[in-house]
């Protein structure tokens, strides 16, 4: 490509023009990628599937898939035998979710004949099995109880430790409130503690944990909850543990079919960018029809710039 053609057409200041119609990062991408075509079969085939993306529109128009996180990075790790965190399965969940609800929307489409449009949608694959398995983690980035029974059973002892620990604290509480400088169960270092006014710091046997800024208060364990603070302090340990395995074994899951997730999350890409320069077409409409109709090929190569996919 002749660049210097491109610097005279100011090609680069064209193309920024459309930046903020764009709403994804991977569109972005693809539009400080894209380069002139010159291929006039590529440049019909391209107005083709504009034309129908169109037509889709006026008849599907609440359709829309909205923004996921690029999730080309999440699956190079995977390649490369990494485990995923978090935050790479929600993105990646996304995506099979997406790629579902693109199948389901070609599978029950109707009053639209697809030509160019055809081939994007039966190349959709979808993974039931792998969406049932990252329901384990919720959007927020909590893995369920249900990820897996060793889970469950941990968090299971953990409640009845804390249950039993609040209620032996409840206890002290009111058999001795007077000694307390506030009726509360407070937290340090991940221990239960109470507040203890200093007179009576001896009168409640446990571990100090802390004493605050006045000196009037010291921070207390009794005795009676110590064992169990420490039974819980070992369950935590193990819960992280076992998340940690959760991860690795659904990092596992999806690796053999990290290549067909890519290949979705491309069709995902090119479709939001389909629906977005569509959109563009239709504010743009004037400008897109008068540069059309000049019928030279410079020109109609230049106005493909900005609906092609690469």
């Amino acid at each position: 490509m002749n660049t210097k053609i491109l610097d005279q057409l100011e090609f680069n200041k064209v193309k920024d023009q459309f930046t903020e119609y764009l709403q994804t990062e991977q569109a972005q991408a693809e539009l400080r990628d894209l380069v002139p075509m010159t291929n006039p079969e590529r440049i019909q085939n391209q107005f083709t599937e504009i034309q129908e993306m169109a037509e889709i529109f006026v008849e599907h128009h609440g359709f829309a898939i909205g923004s996921l996180r690029d999730i080309s990075e999440p699956l190079r790790r995977l390649e490369l035998d990494a485990d995923l965190n978090i935050q790479e399965l929600i993105a990646i969940k996304k995506v099979l979710q997406a790629s579902a609800d693109l199948g389901r929307f070609y599978a029950d489409l109707e009053n639209v004949e697809l030509v160019a449009l055809k081939r994007l949608f039966e190349k959709i694959e979808a993974f039931p099995s792998l969406q049932g398995s990252l329901q384990s983690i919720n959007d927020g980035g909590f893995i369920e109880h249900f990820a897996s029974p060793e889970l469950q059973n941990i968090r299971r002892q953990l409640k009845s430790c804390d249950d039993a620990i609040r209620q032996t604290l409840q206890d002290i509480l009111k058999k001795s409130g007077h000694m307390l400088a506030e009726s509360l169960i407070a937290n340090r270092n991940g221990r239960s503690v109470l507040p203890v006014k200093n007179t009576y710091r001896n009168r409640i046997a446990g571990v100090v944990h802390d004493i605050s800024s006045s000196g009037n208060t010291v921070y207390i364990e009794p005795r009676a909850v110590i064992q169990l603070n420490e039974e819980i302090t070992q369950l935590r340990a193990d819960e992280r543990h076992e998340m940690a395995r959760i991860l690795h074994e659904l990092s596992d899951q999806l690796r053999p079919q990290a290549a067909a997730i890519a290949n979705n999350a491309w069709i995902w890409v090119t479709w939001t960018l389909f629906e977005e320069n569509t959109s563009i077409s239709r504010i743009k409409r004037q400008l897109f029809q008068r540069l059309v109709t000049t019928k030279h090929s410079n020109s109609l190569t230049f106005v493909t710039l900005f609906w092609s996919i690469q």
